[in-house]
């Protein structure tokens, strides 16, 4: 329920039907899980026992890509087309290792899941190095296996490690019945099932919006300048490219408190990185994009326009040159036909490439050390509120 008492839509509610030519992860029990992974291995099984000779076994694999990618006639975020299929057969030299990686994980998680435990992408991989070629590989292999059969990471029991937080005033009710308050510092959990309830505070000021912001260094500036007290806000950060944890965390928090959510990223092809990931989802993970993507995110900053609006000049004191790598790469998003991102983010993005600087929030301390979280971000969020008030010029 929002604030005002009214209900939330919920991204993994009956709306997944409407997308049944897409792959979409389903929320399944790990006991569902466990009984599927079991159906596949042991039609396998009976394949090698009582099949003729040469007689090749293999998964189905849905494709991911860009080009595999659309946007639905009733959804903003693009979602990963059914029916294109690539075959990981065991008997083809090409593919036989990544057949073995599959199988593997899918023993480890029927085991994981029958013991009831959890565990982490890393443990995975420690689990058997010699047969991965790097922690990517595992991560990789676990999306293909959620696409496979269409659950959610969490649904197999593995997941991320914890590296969320959260900082407002709000508290966690764990399955356990331990609060964890929020007011401070919290960690989020790395497997978000084990949260109950997320609640406001009784005594909390009203909650005006959830900022999400791109690195620790952010959030750890602007909890010691008590933004989130200052701005009657939530403050969440994944420190860097978001994980399922977080990104789970904030969907939880927004059937609480439905409010605006704005990120605060750095202006360079990874801080629009981060943006896009939250606002759109990703590729790698495209089977999570319905449930986890924020299409409504507003992006607060900061951009070299938002500098040249408030009357800064971009020197090499504040900011560096982008390399034509860079430049390129932040011009190919302004044509991306996958992210389709709104005219505001295209225009800011622009003068980025245009002014050919880039810079970071630290960059911020050169006109003091309060100056970002008491006078730049709170006239990014009044100009966020009010589009039309006019720019603020000021002399530094």
């Amino acid at each position: 329920m929002g604030q005002d008492g009214t209900a939330t839509e919920s991204m993994t509610g009956s709306r997944v039907n409407e997308f049944e030519n897409h792959i979409v992860a389903q929320d399944m029990e790990p006991e569902d899980v466990y009984k599927i992974i079991k159906d596949i291995m042991a039609s396998q099984a009976q394949i090698i026992i009582h099949g003729e000779d040469g007689e090749d076994i293999f998964f189905e694999i849905p494709k991911r890509g860009r080009k595999y990618m659309d946007h639905s006639h009733s959804s903003t975020i693009p979602l990963l087309r059914a029916g294109n299929n690539s075959i990981r057969s065991f008997i083809h030299d090409r593919t036989t290792h990544d057949y073995c990686m599959t199988i593997w994980v899918m023993m480890v998680i029927t085991e994981i899941i029958a013991n009831r435990v959890t565990i982490t992408e890393l443990e995975l991989y420690h689990m058997n190095e010699v047969l991965f070629d790097n922690k990517q590989t595992v991560d990789r292999i676990l999306n293909d296996i959620c696409c496979m059969i269409r659950c959610k990471r969490r649904s197999l029991n593995v997941v991320s490690a914890q590296r969320g937080s959260v900082v407002g005033d709000i508290s966690m009710r764990m399955n356990n019945g331990r609060v964890v308050e929020c007011s401070e510092v919290a960690l989020i959990p790395n497997d978000t099932r084990k949260i109950s309830e997320i609640m406001v505070n009784k005594n909390a000021t009203e909650i005006k919006f959830i900022l999400i912001v791109q690195t620790e260094f952010m959030f750890q500036h602007l909890q010691k300048m008590k933004f989130h007290t200052l701005q009657h806000c939530i403050i969440v950060t994944a420190c860097g490219v978001p994980d399922f944890s977080t990104l789970e965390f904030i969907q939880l928090l927004k059937l609480t408190i439905n409010l605006p959510i704005y990120a605060l990223t750095d202006p360079d092809p990874l801080g629009i990185k981060t943006l896009t990931v939250y606002a759109r989802g990703s590729i790698k993970t495209a089977q999570e994009n319905f449930n986890l993507a924020i299409p409504d995110i507003q992006w607060l900053g900061i951009s070299t326009l938002d500098y040249e609006d408030f009357g800064l000049v971009l020197n090499c004191q504040n900011s560096v040159a982008l390399s034509q790598t860079e430049i390129k790469r932040l011009s190919d998003l302004l044509t991306d036909e996958y992210l389709q991102l709104p005219d505001v983010w295209k225009k800011r993005i622009r003068h980025i490439v245009d002014s050919k600087r880039k810079m970071c929030y630290e960059d911020l301390h050169f006109y003091g050390c309060e100056f970002a979280a008491k006078t730049f971000l709170p006239w990014l969020i009044d100009r966020l509120r009010e589009p039309r008030r006019p720019s603020c010029v000021i002399n530094i």
